[in-house]
């Protein structure tokens, strides 16, 4: 069931309805680029405006392709209600994991950690090809993926707040928050560092994420409590379209209440993405990048590659 339900998230996000909002996925990449050392930093700067609007290629595959959708989430919660117990049981391999619980039962509770390793890999053997295609095309996933990784609703079954009647609460923390104030946040990432630990520093992201889950819901009902629902949404104009969206002043209050989450979570996946871009490199023996290409035909080939 959530895996049609994030499909309809995804088709709804095409259309801008939804969405670390794709604005939000965009920063993350284009904002890592500024912390890499200079043996990176030239080369992927050339290649900023790609990286930055493909930022969001995964979230497109999420509807046209079987099996995306569980990459951008993990429900901690359905291991064990008690999430201090949850590191008795992870960081664990993908084998390991389909050996305790059936590879069915943990594709369904979703995948995102280890597919974030998976996609470092891929990071890390494109560099030893040397195949900028290939390198864009799994930096720019990697990137997305840790974007999600360091959202709490991406880490629980109540990803929308659907068992909690707080319905449409992942489009505002995610989406609609950072968008408003995203002109107040500090998104400077330092100079990026080697992690030797992947693995580790995956799941350290993903339990601070679901650490923020009760924090990222009781916020939202203490606003509610304290604006009232008549005060909670407002109108505004897309086009032709009237849309029903959260109070410019009922985020400003759930983002004070918040204290500064939604920019460390999104600075953090800044830095994150930056260390793994820079420790994929040197971990495929600190390669030659590609030359510029010449002939002007691979950007079809990767166009080909996010709509099919």
């Amino acid at each position: 069931m959530r895996g049609l339900q994030h499909k309809l998230l995804a088709v709804l996000a095409v259309f801008g309805l939804t969405g670390w909002g794709f604005p939000a996925h965009k920063w993350v990449n284009a904002t890592a680029i500024h912390g890499l050392p200079p043996e990176l930093h030239g080369w992927f700067k050339r290649h900023h405006a790609w990286l930055t609007e493909h930022a969001i290629d995964a979230d497109r595959r999420k509807h046209t392709m079987e099996g995306e959708s569980e990459r951008h989430y993990i429900d901690l919660d359905r291991y064990h209600a008690d999430p201090d117990t949850l590191a008795a049981w992870f960081p664990m391999t993908w084998g390991a994991a389909c050996d305790r619980w059936g590879e069915e039962a943990v594709q369904s509770n979703g995948i995102a950690p280890w597919n974030a390793q998976w996609a470092y890999r891929r990071l890390q053997e494109a560099f030893v090809a040397q195949d900028e295609e290939r390198i864009l095309r799994a930096a720019a996933d990697l990137g997305h993926y840790l974007g999600d990784l360091h959202v709490p609703l991406h880490t629980t079954e109540n990803y929308n707040g659907q068992l909690t009647d707080q319905q449409g609460i992942h489009g505002l923390w995610e989406g609609q928050i950072p968008e408003q104030f995203r002109p107040t946040y500090d998104l400077a990432p330092r100079t990026a560092r080697y992690l030797s630990d992947v693995e580790a520093a995956v799941w350290e992201v993903v339990f601070a994420s679901h650490a923020a889950v009760d924090s990222v819901l009781q916020f939202e009902r203490d606003v509610t409590s304290a604006t009232g629902e008549a005060a909670k949404f407002g109108y505004v104009e897309r086009g032709r379209v009237l849309e029903r969206r959260y109070a410019p002043g009922f985020c400003e209050a759930y983002h004070a209440a918040l204290d500064g989450m939604v920019e460390r979570r999104l600075l953090a996946s800044i830095q994150l993405t930056a260390d793994l871009w820079y420790s994929a490199w040197l971990e495929a023996g600190a390669p030659d990048l590609p030359a510029a290409a010449t002939d002007g035909r691979w950007w079809k080939r990767l166009l080909n590659w996010t709509t099919g």
